[in-house]
């Protein structure tokens, strides 16, 4: 297991180049770390991979990676969620997702083909759950749109996009339903 021992919660992992995986992990408090593989020896064995290193708060954390490099999304103090760029030595500065607040650990972000970073998340409201999405090319700009207000509970939300930046949402419904979504941005940065 590739961990620093007390950091057990919030792991994922993703690519910073065709063959250097990257994971985060953070401990009970949400103070985040990572670790990459060194390039050499098993991907199994913890020596292969470099020290942990502190990246500040981070909760619910995923990483997306590909063509415009690696991206963490977290769930912040302030429970909103926030985007950091990995720079090839740690992560940049957070940068907010407009309206990104709500049912955050139940959010995510992917990055299709074309390097465009796409995020998805669950609001509990007066008149039901809304289900946002927001879109960036950069990890910088960001534009949010409300897609759906559902009667029922979104949980465990993942999306996927093709290079058109057409995509689809799923998630966990009543009953443990699976529901899935057409996502058409209407924006683009």
């Amino acid at each position: 297991m590739i961990s620093s021992g007390d950091h057990p919660y919030s792991g994922s992992v993703g690519l910073i180049d065709a063959l250097t995986p990257l994971v985060v992990f953070a401990d009970g408090e949400g103070n985040a770390q990572f670790r990459q593989y060194s390039g050499a020896g098993d991907l199994n064995d913890e020596t292969s991979w470099t020290p942990a290193q502190d990246i500040g708060q981070g909760w619910y954390m995923n990483l997306a990676g590909g063509l415009s490099g690696l991206f963490l999304k977290a769930l912040t103090a302030a429970n909103t969620l926030e985007v950091r760029r990995f720079d090839g030595v740690t992560f940049g500065p957070g940068v907010p997702i407009p309206e990104g607040t709500g049912e955050l650990p139940q959010s995510h972000m992917t990055q299709d083909a074309t390097g465009r970073l796409h995020a998805v998340w669950p609001r509990i409201a007066v008149d039901g759950t809304r289900v946002y999405y927001a879109t960036s090319r950069d990890g910088a700009t960001w534009n949010s749109q409300l897609m759906l207000t559902s009667p029922n509970s979104v949980g465990n939300m993942y999306a996927a996009f093709a290079s058109d930046r057409i995509g689809v949402t799923a998630w966990e419904g009543p009953s443990q339903s699976i529901r899935v979504l057409p996502v058409v941005p209407t924006q683009l940065n």
